[in-house]
């Protein structure tokens, strides 16, 4: 019984089916519980049963995660879009030179193979303990990525990285502004022709896409 209460799979298919009070109470319970009750796997499974309840598509919305949009649909706090103020953008070259690097020492870079559930691919290629927030997967395909989540950039000739809020800028990725829905062939060639784009995974369960790859670091999340 002991195992179970400390296997994170195990216990995501438990929490998905509690209801939310009982959801809030686990999380109580010690620091492994409330990491996993709070997962976006778990708040997912939980605003797709709620939307079908409701007939309408679920979707991130303006949240950064599962669990705060499943707070916004029960409390119809959805946050009307606030029109930005004119601005002037920075410019491509202004946003490349706003770039931040990252050593990138700091990250193994790992082919995927088959179609495989990211927490067992790293524990099986690494040997490690897969720690959430750590993993970082080649954005392939049209997605709809909340401002909780990195992105980094990496220079396909040097492998050199870089994060921050120009890579953002450079995807188009401006908050208040379609609800931040990134499509690869939207992008500006200049960055698809130069970079590859990396999204910061936070959970336990996402599918990996074969033939890609995926970086990983033992460093904790950067801010």
């Amino acid at each position: 019984m002991a195992g179970v209460l400390n296997d994170e799979a195990a216990l995501i298919q438990i929490f998905v089916h509690l209801d939310t009070y009982t959801l809030c109470k686990v999380e109580q319970v010690c620091k492994l519980w409330q990491d996993l009750a709070s997962c976006n796997t778990v708040w997912k499974h939980h605003v797709e049963r709620l939307c079908r309840n409701r007939k309408m598509k679920a979707h991130l919305g303006r949240a950064g995660d599962w669990k705060t949009r499943y707070k916004q649909l029960v409390l119809g706090r959805l946050y009307p879009r606030i029109i930005p103020k004119e601005s002037r953008k920075p410019t491509y070259e202004e946003n490349l030179s706003a770039l931040q690097p990252i050593p990138k020492e700091e990250f193994v870079e790992l082919m995927v193979k088959k179609r495989i559930a990211i927490k067992d691919f790293i524990q099986s290629a690494t040997n490690k303990k897969y720690k959430v927030g750590n993993a970082y997967y080649k954005h392939t395909k049209s997605e709809t990525i909340g401002f909780g989540k990195k992105i980094l950039l990496q220079d396909k000739k040097s492998k050199a990285l870089y994060c921050g809020p120009a890579v953002r800028n450079l995807l188009g990725l401006v908050k208040g502004t379609a609800d931040w829905n990134i499509t690869p062939n939207k992008f500006d060639v200049r960055v698809t022709d130069s970079y590859n784009i990396y999204v910061q995974s936070k959970s336990v369960g996402r599918m990996l896409v074969p033939r890609t790859e995926l970086l990983y670091t033992d460093t904790p999340e950067r801010q």
